[in-house]
């Protein structure tokens, strides 16, 4: 009987031992160190990227092609198109850069299908053949007149000039000057006036014409005239595509207004 007992108690005591180890490993540990959280660093500021400097284009004419009679051609056409170097001391307009940059984008385009390439004379010949005296002279046109016989050399008056602004020896000097001008763009190059690649020019007025020509409008500083572009050519610029005239043609044609680079020629 004492045995039993001693037995039993001693199962019991083994048992008690058992579960109390088995409390102690279940009970959660708490550390007597203080807990250190690592925190990352600020990532540091990205650099601020300049924008890179943009590159301002020249348009230069090859100097095979930088003739007198290229100069004299175009120097009487520009005047033709915008006559105010006349009155600004002979200064070439950005209307003036911008019609030699429309000649030099026509060129481009012309001899894209040519064997025999055209130069600058002869594309300026092409846009505007009576300025270039290569067709007779239109009476209706007053201001060809004169433009067209404007002296190269000397400061002679120019056959046909009409004193309505004033006397020839009033723009004389100027026009000297001028020429002075167009042949420092010819040997130096110029900064075009027009994004993109314009082949033709005119006013609000030749609306109707860039329309059915499919020709976009393209952003130009300073110009009097607007210049279109082919939009396949002006992909990376400003082309606005105009799908209705701005002023009705019937009213500009009754005062003479026609497009100016001879878009008919397209």
């Amino acid at each position: 009987m004492q045995r039993s007992f001693m037995a039993g108690f001693l199962v019991f005591l083994t048992l008690s031992v058992l579960m109390s180890l088995r409390s102690v490993a279940e009970a959660p540990v708490h550390s007597t160190f203080p807990v250190v959280r690592v925190v990352a660093p600020p990532a540091p500021p990205e650099p601020v990227l300049k924008p890179e400097p943009v590159a301002i284009v020249r348009l230069t004419i090859p100097g095979a092609q930088n003739t007198k009679l290229a100069q004299q051609r175009f120097a009487r056409l520009s005047i033709n198109e915008h006559s105010g170097a006349l009155r600004n001391g002979g200064k070439i307009t950005p209307d003036n850069l911008g019609v030699l940059q429309t000649v030099l984008a026509f060129q481009e385009w012309k001899n894209r299908s040519r064997s025999k390439p055209l130069s600058v004379q002869d594309v300026v010949g092409i846009l505007a053949p009576r300025m270039a005296g290569l067709k007779p002279q239109r009476e209706t046109k007053t201001q060809q007149r004169w433009t067209r016989n404007l002296p190269m050399t000397g400061l002679a008056q120019p056959d046909g000039w009409e004193p309505r602004d004033g006397t020839w020896s009033q723009f004389a000097e100027n026009w000297s000057k001028y020429r002075e001008n167009v042949a420092q763009v010819f040997a130096e190059g110029f900064e075009p006036p027009c994004k993109g690649k314009p082949i033709c020019w005119g006013n609000a007025g030749d609306d109707h014409i860039a329309i059915s020509r499919r020709l976009c409008k393209l952003d130009c500083v300073g110009t009097a005239n607007w210049f279109w572009g082919f939009p396949q050519d002006n992909t990376d610029v400003p082309c606005e595509m105009i799908t209705e005239p701005r002023l009705p043609a019937p009213l500009l044609a009754s005062r003479g207004r026609t497009i100016s680079a001879k878009a008919a020629r397209f």
